[in-house]
């Protein structure tokens, strides 16, 4: 059995990705670390547009503010 999150099986480092830019912009104020999670993003191959969209989808979810938050950390990372 894998402990480690990255090294199970089931999900994509990219799907993992994904969750992680949820997770954090939900939780608000952790800046430098969804910072450093949009940049793995990148360097996974995402697009751009591709992370912006999945922070866009959370605005009903999460609300306005933290998602406009979450995009001013991921702009200046773009």
């Amino acid at each position: 059995m894998r402990f480690c999150a990255y090294q199970r099986d089931g999900l994509s480092l990219r799907d993992r990705q994904l969750l992680n830019l949820a997770a954090l912009t939900a939780m608000g104020g952790v800046d430098p670390q969804l910072a450093g999670h949009v940049r793995t993003c990148l360097r996974l191959g995402m697009a751009r547009e591709e992370i912006v969209e999945a922070l866009v989808h959370l605005a009903p979810y999460i609300g306005v503010p933290k998602t406009l938050a979450g995009l001013r950390v991921a702009a200046a990372e773009l």
